[in-house]
């Protein structure tokens, strides 16, 4: 599904939300003591429902990442914030920053390709190899490997700022202009979040020495990705993936909302199945998505994929006469456009100057589309509806390339 602007500027809200947050936290932690027993329980339930939405939509990347977060709150909760914990508590919070946010960027890195699969057995084995290099490594330091944790590489006066070691200074640099660039090259909603998500751990991990306000970010980088899940199956279910139009869900959604005018048009693409049998699914698929940048345009309406090739547009508080004008600028729009099929010798890259293809050939694409508007006799929006589709046969029956009420 490609995003429409609405999509980046919602996969965009995250990042900025959990700055202003962090402002508002940092200068208000006095008063987080006052609910200091609470954000064990609350980090525990909003990372365990985000880990079961994750395994309930299967996807791979949010299950790691929120394991990731899990994993590092656990960590610093039970053998740094502890006293007398056994483990060295320098060390331990040096390999949980270090580690945590490579591990988001390689999760992001990844193809999403499942979780109980093979795939997500590799995430799983992986984090599991780490977890128990890191237990050896802190309960039994190498002498040679301990001061590289803290090794600077810089002594600018900016860096004491932060408890964060230069390496895991560095990591963090890096996961985040990864993160940052795959927001933008592959925007989505959870793309958002995941970069929302590394900003707050990163945070977390910042005023590791102040629990309560590193448990407060904690809990906002569990709440961004659980959000995005719920976000995401929301698109999912209400909007086509192949042209990025509303679904079938998404209009009888509306339908409750309508008032006592409206009217509705259905549309067919003409002899859409011969150009599949001739040309291919692809090349339908092709027409389907460039016929839904027309349908965006619509004047006063919205569109819908009803189904196949058949897409349905309404028109709020519209008489039947706007809607047929609108629905006739559409029909001869869609007729004057240029399909263009590519030729089959096409290559990826583009070609030297001077070389010779064949053609594009173009594409007849016109299409049939049947109006109704609620009144007396059909007053439900499914009998407009009906009314629609059977105005739209009769067009095809008048021969297509038309619009009939």
């Amino acid at each position: 599904m490609s995003p429409d602007w609405r999509h980046l500027t919602v996969a965009s809200v995250p990042p900025v939300a959990i700055v202003a947050t962090a402002l508002a936290l940092a200068h208000g932690s006095a008063s987080l003591p006052a609910v200091a027993g609470l954000f064990p329980l609350v980090c525990h339930v909003v990372l365990v429902a985000g880990i079961m939405l994750s395994l309930i939509f299967r996807r791979g990347r949010e299950f790691s990442n929120l394991l990731v977060i899990l994993l590092a709150y656990e960590g610093l909760r039970l053998y740094v914030w502890q006293p007398g914990a056994v483990v060295e508590r320098a060390d331990l919070y040096a390999w949980i920053a270090l580690l945590a946010p490579a591990n988001v960027m390689l999760n992001e890195a990844l193809l999403e390709r499942g979780l109980l699969n093979r795939h997500g057995l590799r995430r799983a084995a992986l984090l599991l190899l780490q977890l128990g290099l890191v237990a050896w490594l802190v309960s039994a330091p190498p002498v040679a490997l301990t001061p590289w944790l803290y090794y600077a590489f810089y002594s600018f006066g900016f860096l004491g700022h932060t408890s964060l070691p230069q390496p895991a200074l560095v990591m963090t640099l890096v996961c985040l202009a990864s993160l940052v660039i795959f927001h933008f090259a592959f925007p989505s909603l959870l793309q958002g979040a995941a970069l929302a998500a590394t900003l707050s751990l990163i945070l977390a991990l910042h005023y590791a020495s102040q629990p309560l306000l590193s448990s407060s970010f904690f809990l906002l980088a569990a709440s961004a990705i659980g959000v995005a899940l719920i976000a995401h199956s929301y698109i999912l279910a209400y909007t086509d993936e192949l042209t990025g139009l509303p679904s079938r869900r998404a209009m009888r959604q509306e339908f409750m909302s309508l008032g006592s005018q409206y009217s509705i048009a259905l549309l067919d693409i003409d002899r859409f199945k011969k150009l599949n049998d001739s040309f291919g699914h692809d090349v339908g698929d092709q027409v389907l998505r460039l016929l839904s940048v027309h349908l965006r345009r619509v004047s006063g309406g919205k569109a819908y994929r009803y189904g196949g090739e058949e897409f349905a547009i309404v028109f709020p508080g519209k008489d039947r006469k706007f809607a047929v004008t609108e629905a006739e600028v559409l029909r001869e729009q869609i007729g004057k456009a240029e399909f263009r099929l590519r030729g089959k010798d096409r290559p990826k890259e583009k070609p030297a100057p001077g070389t010779k293809r064949s053609p594009a050939r173009g594409l007849d694409i016109t299409v049939s589309i049947g109006v109704a508007e609620r009144s007396e006799r059909q007053h439900t929006p499914q009998d407009v509806l009906r009314a629609a589709d059977r105005a739209l046969y009769r067009a095809k029956a008048k021969g297509r390339n038309r619009v009939v009420v």
